[in-house]
């Protein structure tokens, strides 16, 4: 059974692996994965949120150009939430390039996005969306758990994009962390609705 999330403890487990590199058993596993592998790579963890993500080389495929289509015909409805600012949801490539995006782009950067920039581990830490690219699972991240601390205000959630055994993206989401259940909802929601789209 899981532990239900507790802010303060998840910031000590964070303090203490950024310090000294122990890892407290409080942390789950596939962030705990992630960290280490941010460590390894010399990513500094204290950050200030960027202004802006790189762009990949690559353009985008025409598979995730269809997809892009079918999430500018998905959200409509969650156009309330996308604007008041409380959320944020972003399609990205099985590569992890940015794809669409709707709302509040602010909690992951300070600037503006724009279709290819990169969310992959290496850019973003620990974040539900790069593990999803990484293990083609669902995730929810949330504060201490991201590994730069310029996202421990946040929640994000993320989930594979499916057609037959393929991952062809990630949805993800991102709200305040004490609106974190939102970022669930819209993310699973999200997912049905374009799975949905695509088959």
């Amino acid at each position: 059974m899981s532990q239900p999330f507790d802010t303060g403890k998840t910031l000590q487990a964070w303090q203490r692996f950024v310090s000294m590199g122990e890892l407290v058993p409080y942390v789950p596993a596939p962030v705990a994965r992630s960290w280490f592998r941010c460590k390894k790579r010399s990513q500094l963890p204290v950050q200030l949120l960027p202004s802006q993500l790189p762009v990949g080389p690559e353009e985008l495929e025409d598979r995730a150009l269809a997809l892009g289509r079918a999430f500018q015909q998905t959200f409509p409805s969650l156009l309330p939430y996308l604007s008041g600012e409380e959320l944020l949801l972003a399609l990205v490539d099985s590569r992890g390039s940015l794809v669409e995006w709707q709302g509040n782009h602010r909690f992951l950067v300070s600037g503006l996005l724009e279709p290819g920039m990169v969310f992959q581990e290496e850019i973003l830490g620990t974040m539900a969306v790069s593990l999803a690219l990484k293990e083609q699972e669902t995730f929810f991240v949330r504060g201490a758990e991201h590994y730069y601390s310029c996202y421990h205000q946040i929640a994000s959630f993320a989930a594979p994009i499916m057609e037959g055994t393929d991952c062809i993206g990630i949805l993800g989401g991102w709200t305040a962390l004490g609106s974190a259940g939102l970022a669930a909802v819209a993310v699973s929601l999200g997912k049905q609705v374009l799975e949905g789209r695509i088959a």
